[in-house]
């Protein structure tokens, strides 16, 4: 038995590292290309790590695949998912194409803050434009009215349970928070898991989420308004980051292998 990891770019350092780990503990681990020589056997793990193009060795017959190209696809699109997400009644933020509508979302006395996302297929903050007026509402394919909340997690899903879970919170090195509406690195937000309780709101909508996307894993940011005990999803990441070291990974690295073995 093996694994291969198919990642959506071979410098990603999250599937560089989970391959590394697989390995140490003893098994037979490789990350291969969308093109490449790899022949697939009937019980090889192939771990899809956030990639959307189905690969040319699809054809031949393969083991498990976690995370079908389609449903990272799915994922990765944001108007797709949302979509998705909200037939499946799982609570987003609102969301439209219309750029009128956000207009109007801009003029909300309580909550005139809109997301404009100029791409729809971006992470990390990528693209996204905060407009606090009618007047700073910029082109996009998508806006997302924000939701007004004190608290942000994510939580890793696999199989229909929750694997591990960190809340968002104010770095402690130092590093200036530079916006309250997009929760990244860049930011000045860190990933904190001491003394962190998840919601039961969070992890059930998570778990939603997942399941409606069709994915076997993924990472999911999720809004918490403390008042009304509500998770809104924010976003379903199919190639979560980490360190090499990280509490997140190794959970990651037991809830694959207890897959196989």
């Amino acid at each position: 038995m093996r694994f291969r990891i198919y990642p959506y770019a071979m410098y990603s350092m999250s599937s560089r590292d989970l391959s590394k780990k697989l390995r140490e503990h003893g098994f037979d681990c490789l990350r291969v290309y969308p093109d490449g020589e790899y022949l697939p056997r009937r019980d090889d793990v192939i771990i899809n790590w956030g990639n959307s193009r189905v690969p040319g060795w699809w054809w031949r017959e393969h083991g498990t695949f976690l995370n079908l190209p389609a449903a990272v696809e799915r994922s990765i699109n944001k108007i797709n998912s949302f979509s998705i997400l909200q037939q499946a009644n799982v609570t987003t933020p609102l969301f439209t194409t219309n750029i009128e509508q956000a207009r109007e979302w801009a003029t909300d006395r309580e909550s005139p803050i809109v997301v404009c996302r100029t791409l729809v297929s971006a992470h990390a903050g990528r693209g996204i434009v905060i407009a606090l007026t009618p007047d700073e509402i910029v082109e996009a394919p998508l806006y997302t009215k924000h939701v007004r909340h004190k608290r942000e997690f994510r939580v890793h899903v696999f199989k229909g349970r929750v694997i591990d879970f960190t809340e968002k919170k104010k770095a402690s090195d130092g590093r200036p928070v530079t916006s309250e509406y997009v929760r990244n690195h860049d930011g000045g937000w860190a990933f904190c898991r001491n003394y962190v309780t998840l919601p039961e709101d969070c992890a059930q909508q998570a778990i939603n989420a997942v399941k409606a996307l069709c994915l076997d894993f993924g990472a999911v940011d999720i809004a918490y308004r403390e008042r009304e005990d509500k998770a809104f999803v924010l976003e379903v990441n199919t190639a979560p980051g980490f360190d090499i070291e990280s509490t997140t990974l190794k959970r990651y690295l037991t809830a694959f292998i207890n897959e196989v073995v």
